[in-house]
């Protein structure tokens, strides 16, 4: 099978990871991504676009418009004549069914006779006004498969009327790159001024307030009054981040926190083996409820486990890796049990890294998409 994909996350090196996986089952991938895409909230400049060292197929830098906006952007030119010619089996178009883009790949797609398939992770039944609506519509009516990660992201699209084949898939993690490593753990560290045998909570993402590093914050400041000592590493950047630090100076935590706000996508695991625990204190809004939650899978392959609020899929997801430290959204006093425990627990990286490889291993998602798309061409 010969799969195009096209894909803005692809613009990041090791989301190119999965379809070498594909590749490595003796199919063939190109990738069409943005030539200037900038991610909200997290940079300022267009990511300058990386190859995966063991990708091998194409990929094709094409501008886009309002490329500064995930559902927004739109490609300057028609991509018909580059998909034509590179004359695939299957279409994937790796983006929301809403989307501008979505709609854009697609609707160059159809005169080619293409299986195509797009991507969703929208958990929530949003009512788009006119004309997303019906470009999203289009999207369905015209589209032989949907990747949904998720049992409420189905139940959305049968809802929104899409009525052909959807074929669940979660979000993978590369268990090459996410590893458990001493020398990595031992670099961050010395790197942050941690002592090695010091107990470390981590927190990596986007700090806006639907994440809820705020409550992580208070938590923290508990366990440390209860004569707890943890120290506290933030990875990630975000229109709030300058809100957190003042937090963290108004209670008094300014010690034991730590900040890393450049870290990239492919610098993650570093950051990972710093963490004895990981948590993902995610709160719902009424636009918003945590869709998957990637760093929870990404910290397991790293042999770290996770806390999580009861926010969305981040309930559902520690379950599968068995893990149940879950507190309820936004309240500091079960968050504070939650990492006392933690703190008085011995946890196997292994079993860890072994659970989170057999659910959601890039190799194990690549199989399903395949099949996935072989059953529609």
């Amino acid at each position: 099978m010969h799969l195009v994909v096209v894909s803005h996350a692809c613009v990041t090196d090791v989301n190119q990871q999965v379809y070498c996986e594909i590749e490595q089952l003796g199919h063939r991938v190109d990738i069409i991504v943005p030539k200037n895409f900038i991610a909200p909230g997290l940079t300022t400049e267009p990511i300058k676009v990386r190859r995966w060292p063991d990708f091998k197929g194409r990929i094709i830098e094409v501008p886009i418009v309002l490329n500064n906006s995930i559902p927004l952007h739109f490609y300057k030119k028609s991509l018909k004549k580059i998909i034509s010619e590179l004359n695939p089996d299957a279409i994937y178009v790796a983006e929301e069914p809403y989307s501008l883009s979505c709609f854009q790949v697609i609707r160059n797609s159809v005169p080619l006779k293409k299986a195509i398939g797009f991507y969703s992770a929208q958990n929530i039944n949003k009512n788009y006004p006119f004309p997303i609506k019906k470009m999203e519509n289009y999207v369905y009516d015209r589209s032989a498969l949907a990747i949904s990660i998720s049992a409420d992201v189905t139940n959305v699209l049968r809802t929104k009327g899409y009525k052909h084949s959807i074929c669940e898939i979660p979000l993978g993690v590369d268990e090459q790159h996410f590893q458990i490593s001493c020398e990595q753990k031992m670099e961050a560290r010395k790197e942050l001024s941690i002592p090695n045998e010091a107990f470390v909570v981590g927190f990596a993402g986007r700090i806006v307030e639907e994440k809820g590093v705020d409550v992580l914050c208070h938590a923290m400041k508990t366990c440390n009054e209860n004569n707890v000592e943890m120290y506290l590493l933030i990875v990630g950047r975000g229109p709030l981040l300058k809100d957190i630090k003042i937090l963290v100076t108004e209670l008094e935590l300014t010690d034991s926190v730590r900040f890393v706000d450049n870290a990239s996508h492919t610098d993650m695991p570093k950051w990972f083996n710093c963490m004895d625990v990981h948590v993902l204190p995610s709160k719902t809004k009424s636009n918003w409820r945590e869709q998957f939650g990637r760093v929870l899978i990404e910290a397991a392959s790293c042999g770290v486990p996770s806390i999580g609020s009861t926010c969305g899929e981040i309930p559902k997801v520690l379950k599968t890796l068995s893990m149940d430290l879950v507190f309820e959204e936004g309240n500091v006093e079960e968050l504070t049990r939650c990492l006392q425990e933690a703190y008085q627990t011995s946890f196997s990286e292994e079993d860890i890294r072994s659970d989170v490889i057999a659910s959601y291993g890039n190799k194990g998602i690549a199989n399903k998409l395949v099949e996935a798309f072989e059953r529609v061409i």
